[in-house]
């Protein structure tokens, strides 16, 4: 199925006219409601009235009520291609994603107003707490109830409040409701396929160990893993950057620390200071690695004071009790204590090379790679070509290019979104086989076709068992996984010719050594294209000691797909093998972490209600039968080595 995305504030939420429950009819908090739509349209002063048919309706003379008293309002679908039209949109597999740039959320484009009133839609990434319960009224139709979580009753006023004697009842009553550990379920149970044993005397069962304190896990597993590989190898660049290198104004990069002011504005600190807080915050990790070694435990309340006193937008979601993915916090955190990896690679990924190709609005085979592309995804485009329904012949791309990075990284890492990994699937597996043409599935009715919730695509209900019966007993290999594309399919010009360039409204173009002199599009010539396409392949090479796959297998913060990925012992990258080191993976709103250690697997779990360990797993074929195969279905961190 594809969606519409929207991303806000680092938050991306569905925006359509769809309303998304659970088997329940209970609605989920994963789409944007109407009032935090138009709030946010009101700030970035988009228009959400249909005008063509009202535009006399609200003038100087008579300005537009207050509140949601509006009449000929946009649909959610409608305000999403409004949005669009002002930020452009991106394809990622099947999904259209808009995403508004963190700059138009600064005090230097909104007001101390404006930003209050994003705060208190739910639009901000603040430690602020939401107080409403979305839920379907008579005709249908998606309405949100304001409700206090500490009792359950309706309110009248604000959604959400900064309060300290309602967030503490709050957080009492969250306790009782939410992300609820079933501790049991962290236990090695009996129907485990291996026996798991502690040995006293083994080093891998002494490293110190972060506690878990108000929902750290993700937070505790990823830091565990990095420690882990600094405590390995503490002459490589990640342990010298974060034990060695002092960040400075002079070294630091374009994130800052964004602290709010007593009259509510965020202005943007200085190199200077934020350098200063940063340093910080790599002190406090290198003392928490420092205790690691040692084979002490603490936790990381200090850490989160200093990423709360950053307050940037890669800082403050890491600083509260809430939880979160470990493998964005890994992210974050890498850019944050200034280690380097490849900038050239757009979007998630950061790897040594990309590749990009382009299509022009006139190219013959569009028609073919749309459908190639809406029937086994993007990922794999480079196997449609030998479809014998309709081979083309040679290349079918307008141009192509390939940008190297030639700045010495600290590591390369692949972020991949469950979009991609649900296409290699199917692909790789033989559901390929049961996938439907899109008029042949809208001639179906809908007692004739079912969607998959692992693979949020529509089949036919006659290979209903068979796709899952394929599901549950096959696997895809990592090294496809890692080898993916992504579309972009932005309506841009693109230029072809490497000597020239557009200006930047695409209104005109010149020559590069001669900037000043502007040429009418009209003589563009072959020079360039109406661009339809492009198909980014972002590549890993052996530049780098350390690899890091991230994998978004969340569908939501308690429910992960579990589409099974095998033969992760090792990659291949430029015919240099990388060997796996460690992995996070998550189970029941819990992230744990595995590691090998003197040829044996080990897992270290932070022991949320009770205290953390480490217990010994086995061989490699032992790790991958832990747990009826959660490794394989629930990872969302692989870290690699250069052998």
């Amino acid at each position: 199925m594809d969606y519409q995305l929207l991303k806000v504030n680092n938050i991306t939420k569905l925006c359509d006219d769809r309303i998304i429950h659970d088997q329940e009819g209970k609605i989920q908090d994963l789409q944007w409601f109407d009032f935090q739509l138009h709030i946010l349209c009101d700030v970035l002063k988009i228009s959400i009235i249909d005008n063509l048919h009202c535009h006399e309706l609200y003038h100087e003379a008579n300005p537009r009520p207050p509140g949601n008293n509006y009449t000929n309002l946009f649909t959610r679908n409608q305000i999403f291609r409004a949005i669009k039209e002002k930020y452009r949109s991106i394809m990622s597999g099947k999904n259209e994603i808009v995403i508004i740039p963190d700059e138009e959320f600064t005090s230097d484009k909104l007001t101390s107003e404006e930003l209050v009133k994003l705060k208190n839609a739910g639009l901000s990434e603040t430690n602020s707490f939401p107080l409403f319960k979305p839920t379907l009224d008579k005709d249908n139709q998606c309405k949100v109830l304001p409700v206090s979580l500490t009792d359950g009753e309706l309110i009248k006023d604000n959604f959400y409040t900064a309060d300290a004697s309602v967030i503490e009842m709050m957080n009492r009553q969250n306790q009782k409701m939410s992300y609820l550990y079933d501790f049991d379920e962290y236990e090695d149970t009996p129907e485990s396929p291996i026996d798991v044993t502690e040995t006293e005397d083994s080093e891998c069962l002494n490293y110190g160990k972060l506690s878990w304190i108000g929902n750290s896990c993700y937070i505790d597993s990823a830091l565990f893993l990095l420690f882990l590989r600094m405590h390995q190898n503490p002459g490589g660049s990640l342990a010298q950057r974060i034990l060695e290198t002092k960040i400075t104004k002079e070294n630091i990069n374009d994130k800052r620390c964004l602290p709010e002011d007593a009259d509510g504005t965020s202005p943007t600190r200085n190199k200077e200071k934020s350098a200063d807080i940063l340093d910080r915050l790599r002190l406090e990790v290198r003392e928490l690695f420092l205790k690691f070694s040692q084979g002490v435990n603490t936790n990381v309340t200090k850490l989160r004071t200093i990423l709360r006193e950053c307050n940037s937008h890669n800082t403050r979601i890491w600083a509260t009790d809430n939880m979160g993915d470990s493998e964005e916090f890994l992210r974050d955190l890498f850019q944050n204590l200034q280690i380097k990896y490849p900038s050239e690679t757009p979007k998630l990924s950061g790897t040594n090379k990309l590749t990009t190709y382009y299509f022009s609005k006139q190219n013959p085979h569009l028609d073919y790679i749309n459908e190639s592309i809406r029937r086994y995804g993007v990922t794999s485009f480079h196997s449609f070509y030998g479809d014998p329904a309709r081979p083309p012949d040679g290349d079918i791309f307008d141009d192509n290019e390939l940008i190297i990075n030639q700045n010495k990284a600290d590591l390369q890492f692949l972020d991949i979104n469950l979009f991609t990994i649900q296409d290699k699937f199917i692909f790789n597996t033989k559901i390929k086989d049961l996938i439907s043409t899109s008029s042949d599935l809208a001639a179906l009715g809908t007692d004739k076709k079912f969607t998959s919730y692992e693979l949020d695509r529509e089949f036919k209900n006659t290979n209903r068992t068979k796709i899952r019966r394929i599901i549950k007993s096959s696997s895809i290999n990592i090294d496809e996984v890692i080898n993916y594309k992504s579309d972009n399919r932005a309506k841009i010009k693109h230029m072809k010719d490497p000597d020239y360039e557009f200006n930047d409204d695409y209104t005109q173009f010149f020559k590069k050594d001669e900037p000043d002199k502007l040429i009418d599009l009209a003589e563009l010539g072959d020079k360039g294209f109406d661009q339809a396409l492009a198909i980014e392949h972002p590549e890993l090479d052996n530049q780098t000691e350390d690899i890091f796959i991230f994998l978004r297998k969340l569908k939501s913060q308690d429910k992960i797909v579990p589409l099974k990925i095998d033969n992760i012992q090792d990659i291949h990258v430029d015919g240099t093998k990388y060997l796996l080191n460690s992995l996070v993976y998550w189970k029941n709103n819990h992230y744990m972490t595995m590691f090998i250690c003197n040829n044996e697997w080990y897992k270290y779990d932070d022991g949320p209600g009770k205290r953390p360990n480490i217990i010994k797993i086995g061989n490699y074929d032992d790790l991958m039968k832990y747990e009826d195969e959660i490794v394989k279905k629930h990872t969302t961190i692989y870290h690699y080595v250069r052998e």
